[in-house]
């Protein structure tokens, strides 16, 4: 005999979660993650939304140690030149958290010589890894510099290499734009390490407090563990806390959200119908998180027990009530395959970091 799903119970549950979700404020932080801006909604310590707001130039991205890219260009000083070792140490970084690399001889063009206390153009090879400094190369391509300047920056030099270098910074009109219009965000205060940011923030928007992020010891992305989550977003397989897992995979027409079960055994009363709900609830997060729009094909658990395809179409579509609107749960088959579609406001997570 099959077992009975109590429908309006379900359907109480979600509702209690979307009022949740929507009744408390969270923090939109803004700083660098894969060389772009990137704001970052977060409510109790749980990602919400994040945006792509336009590619960094690398400055002033908030990135501390760790946080910088093979190929990222630095003007950095020469701290050290060790002939025995056929190798100058340069300084680079932001001021205040500045780290020392290795740059070998044997990527120095040949007409530079570098002294001690001289600045010179580097492009970051091998970044740091555990016992070992981050590894660099002056040979660069200077198409970027006009009437051949030399690597190897003179105190006359420094300030036209140093603007030549950063003046292709991020337009910020862009970026203010976005975050003014958060009108769907519960938001107690913005955060940013970003310091022309904060300038025009605390300018330009009012009704919601601006602070700066200043900690030299533990950047922002560290202390809220940005980095870590904007992986997460981005990756093709989600894990469930009972040890299931949804997998995302993306056509042109739509995108297919796969539930599985994970190594557990499928065993007791109800354990389908407690995995379906605890992934209906990642999938939840995860559309409003990614951004996805269009026709969202949910694959779940095929559920035998009486009134489980009712009773979980009811639950996903209270789930989506924190989603301002913008997703609709329409039906589940017999298999039970779910069809959501959402409105598209703007390119989808993935989008936003693969074509840029």
């Amino acid at each position: 005999m099959s077992r009975r799903i109590d429908v309006s119970a379900a359907s109480m549950e979600g509702k209690a979660l979307a009022r949740e979700a929507a009744s408390e404020a969270g923090k939109l932080l803004i700083t660098g993650f894969e060389k772009h801006i990137c704001m970052f909604y977060l409510k109790g310590g749980r990602l919400l939304e994040m945006t792509s707001l336009g590619i960094s130039s690398g400055r002033d991205s908030g990135e501390r140690d760790g946080g910088y890219h093979v190929g990222d260009l630095f003007l950095a000083r020469v701290t050290n030149v060790s002939n025995e070792l056929k190798a100058a140490f340069v300084l680079y970084g932001t001021e205040g958290a500045s780290l020392t690399g290795f740059l070998p001889f044997s990527q120095i063009p040949a007409d530079v010589h570098p002294k001690q206390g001289d600045l010179i153009c580097v492009r970051l090879k091998a970044e740091p890894q555990r016992g070992k400094r981050a590894s660099f190369s002056a040979k660069i391509d200077w198409s970027r510099i006009p009437d051949g300047e030399s690597v190897r920056a003179t105190a006359s030099h420094d300030n036209k290499i140093r603007r030549l270098l950063i003046s292709d910074g991020p337009d910020l009109k862009p970026v203010i734009k976005a975050v003014a219009d958060t009108k769907h965000f519960e938001v107690e205060e913005i955060v940013t390490d970003l310091e022309d940011l904060f300038e025009k923030c605390s300018a330009e928007i009012s009704g919601i407090p601006v602070r700066r992020y200043t900690d030299e010891v533990l950047s922002l992305s560290a202390l809220y563990s940005l980095g870590t989550k904007g992986q997460e977003a981005l990756a093709r397989k989600v894990w469930l806390p009972s040890g299931g897992y949804l997998i995302f995979d993306y056509t042109e027409a739509l995108t297919v959200i796969d539930v599985n079960s994970g190594k557990k055994e499928k065993s007791g009363a109800g354990f389908v119908s407690d995995l379906n709900r605890e992934a209906a609830r990642e999938v939840a997060l995860q559309i409003r998180l990614r951004n996805l729009s269009g026709m969202i094909l949910v694959d779940f658990i095929n559920n035998e027990e009486e009134n489980a395809s009712e009773s979980l179409l009811s639950y996903m579509q209270d789930l989506l009530k924190a989603d301002t609107g913008l997703a609709r749960a329409l039906d589940i088959t017999a298999l039970g395959i779910m069809e959501i579609t959402r409105r598209k406001t703007r390119k989808s997570l993935c989008e936003q970091f693969t074509e840029a």
